[in-house]
């Protein structure tokens, strides 16, 4: 088996090393976006694991690059631009690390669409550090920066005089040339003929049209007060003929809380469940918007009448297993508490107005 060639400069060794963190912030930014778009938490994981990878194998992408300076006795044209995008990327990109990693990937949508903004400019920093070490690269070294440095080639005096002389006669040829051209084409062309333009004629309009066609106009507008008229008293008299709430019904009480054969009641137990209806359809309503909202996503884990994710339970019917509303409010704070094992991200972070909603809308689900 042949034996791969090994780079044999600091220019090839940087030239190779460099690519993984550029390959690594692409595909990290890549998999950010198609999170943020399908709701994947896991692809979120997959692009926290490139932009790790990507930060630790910058520096060694920088030592490289610092080396492969050292082998000019004067710095290329663009190497101060390379150097300091190359650093400033790598600062940008150890502070989206640090971030990431101190809020455990648990960020908001407003600053996972920020980190996503800062993922974004770390690899156009990375492209314009790269787009100026192609120039250095493909762009050649001159004489005055490479590190043995190209003599002059010795020219005599006399030959460099000599072609100066060549170089006159040529640039007279041409001109007689020109000249010859010139004339030749101010006897063969003719000047274009002169363009015409014919004036139409304008058409104006007569002023008996003009007044009927604003009469009309007028009469439409009058007929379109008349129908809004109509409208307003036809509202008016729906309003008023509302149907009145049905009066409540009255009951007989028993005096001193006694039945009629004098044997004092049994008191009802208490409900240990609300009823469904009893629910407040505006927390109901609240509880599932955030539910199937991007920034909990509660979905692409639960599954609810047949639409959601696998991951997790199906919570269809979580009202009959827990229907106590305090219950689901501390499970939604710390899931591990209430059942054992449980994998699911606590929601502590959430605002108690959220949490309630939340849980009224799970006791709902019956």
């Amino acid at each position: 088996m042949p034996e791969l060639p090994l780079p044999k400069s600091n220019v090839e060794w940087h030239a190779a090393i460099t690519h993984f963190p550029i390959t690594l912030l692409f595909v990290a930014v890549f998999f950010d976006l198609v999170a943020l778009f399908y709701r994947r938490p896991g692809l979120r994981e997959f692009s926290l694991w490139m932009l790790t990878l990507c930060v630790i194998s910058l520096p060694f992408s920088l030592l490289s690059g610092w080396l492969t300076g050292r082998e000019y006795k004067r710095a290329p044209v663009g190497y101060d631009q390379h150097w300091q995008a190359a650093v400033i990327t790598s600062v940008l990109a150890l502070v989206l690390l640090v971030w990431r990693l101190a809020a455990k990937d648990k960020l908001p949508r407003t600053a996972r669409i920020m980190a996503l903004t800062l993922t974004g400019a770390c690899a156009m920093g990375v492209g314009y550090t790269g787009h100026q070490g192609g120039l250095m690269v493909f762009g050649g070294r001159t004489a005055e920066t490479a590190v043995a440095e190209v003599p002059a080639p010795d020219v005599g005096a006399e030959r460099i005089a000599l072609s100066a002389d060549k170089m006159q006669v040529a640039a007279d040829k041409l001109g007689v040339s020109t000249d010859r051209l010139a004339q030749a084409a101010a006897s063969k062309v003719a000047p274009p003929p002169p363009i015409v333009i014919e004036k139409q004629p304008i058409n104006v309009v007569p002023a008996d049209a003009l007044n009927t066609a604003a009469q009309k106009l007028e009469g439409a507008a009058a007929r379109f007060e008349q129908t809004a008229k109509k409208m307003e008293q036809i509202a008016e008299t729906l309003k008023n003929t509302k149907t009145a709430a049905p009066a409540p019904v009255a009951t007989s009480v028993q005096p001193s809380g006694t039945k009629p054969n004098g044997k004092t009641p049994t008191p009802a137990p208490a409900a240990t469940q609300p009823a469904k209806s009893d629910l407040d359809p505006k927390l109901v309503a609240l509880g599932e918007k955030l539910y199937f909202s991007e920034d909990l996503a509660c979905d692409s884990c639960h599954k609810i009448d047949g639409k959601g994710g696998k991951k997790g339970p199906d919570l269809t019917y979580a009202g009959r297993l827990h229907g106590d509303i305090e219950w689901q409010i501390g499970h939604l704070k710390d899931p591990a508490k209430y059942v054992p094992g449980s994998k699911m991200p606590d929601y502590a972070d959430q605002s108690p107005e959220n949490l309630r909603a939340l849980a009224v809308f799970m006791v709902s689900k019956k």
